[in-house]
């Protein structure tokens, strides 16, 4: 790779870390975060589509969290578990003559362009689509960097906020123990 390609792809990914820093410093919410995340990668990479899925382990299908332009919430929305675990934390490219491109284009809503699709932890999936121009590899290997790099950032949100939940459940049962300890100090 040329020393011009890899500023220009350092430059491209930091100015998309800047602009997400930005819209989420004044949010500690996972979906508010997401939600400017995927915004934000719709203006800077000309997509027309973008959304995010979450695993349900009960129905073994990954649902529909939200997308941007908003889609009908329907059973035509998810996708099956076999689907979801081919999907890898590098992306995946499904152009039209890929053999799960019709299956995409329902679940989005679409009917053309080609998908951009990356694993986020465990239990997440981002669906990118763009209508008139292919992504590409090129493309994948960008938005990797930025997607793998924001998943973290996900991950660390959750992790606080399971943190202070638990810190709050822990607080609320000391309290409950000490007015007991009082109660029975009495008798």
């Amino acid at each position: 790779m040329k020393e011009e390609e890899i500023q220009s792809r350092i430059i491209h990914d930091l100015s998309i870390l800047y602009e997400l820093s930005l819209s989420s410093a004044n949010s500690s919410s996972v979906i508010g975060n997401c939600a400017s995340f995927l915004k934000v990668l719709i203006s800077r990479k000309n997509l027309s589509f973008a959304g995010y899925w979450l695993l349900n382990e009960k129905s073994q299908q990954a649902e529909r969290f939200f997308s941007f332009p908003e889609i009908e919430n329907n059973d035509d929305a998810n996708l099956n578990m076999e689907f979801f675990q081919l999907i890898n934390f590098e992306g995946k490219l499904i152009n039209s003559d890929h053999q799960d491109f019709e299956m995409l284009c329902k679940v989005c809503n679409l009917d053309t362009g080609s998908f951009l699709l990356f694993q986020i932890g465990k239990e997440s999936l981002i669906i990118l689509n763009r209508n008139d121009k292919e992504l590409n590899n090129k493309d994948r290997l960008q938005l990797s960097t930025v997607i793998n790099k924001f998943g973290l950032f996900i991950e660390g949100l959750i992790s606080q906020e399971k943190l202070t939940e638990e810190i709050q459940i822990r607080r609320a049962a000391e309290e409950e123990l000490k007015t007991k300890t009082k109660e029975l100090k009495k008798y």
